[in-house]
């Protein structure tokens, strides 16, 4: 995870000043359509499929190839997976947020803001990843 941050928020930082118009529409969308699956039923898997659609047409802004295949193998899908299943409500909206920031950074070319976002976005994903199961906490008395 660490190094996916950093390689992530590189990537961003990249990608707010190549990314075009259409693009950012589509994150915009992105966006819309994932808040629309949070709620009491989340459909964790469906949010999964559209947060990695949405960080694939950032880590595409970069206009990288060499930074894309660095990423594609520094970010591992059933990681990814696991870690979206241990959010908690709170950590989906926070993810959420993320997102709409990170997508006013890049409508901003602003690649300090954008880098930044993307960087606390992943801390959060590798925290709720590191995070005891409530499940496991006391069971060592």
């Amino acid at each position: 995870y660490d190094l996916r941050m950093m390689l992530e928020a590189f990537a961003a930082q990249r990608a707010a000043s190549r990314i075009g118009e259409a693009r950012l529409n589509e994150l915009t969308d992105l966006c819309g359509r994932m808040e629309a699956l949070l709620g009491a039923d989340t459909d964790v898997d469906k949010l999964a499929e559209l947060n990695a659609e949405f960080h694939g047409i950032v880590r595409e802004a970069t206009r990288s190839t060499r930074l894309v295949a660095m990423l594609n193998a520094v970010v591992q899908l059933p990681l990814v997976m696991t870690t979206f299943h241990r959010y908690s409500p709170a950590d989906l909206r926070r993810s959420a947020g993320h997102h709409r920031e990170l997508v006013d950074a890049l409508r901003a070319r602003n690649e300090t803001w954008a880098g930044s976002v993307m960087h606390s976005h992943v801390a959060a994903a590798k925290s709720v990843l590191l995070r005891e199961e409530p499940s496991d906490r006391g069971s060592e008395e």
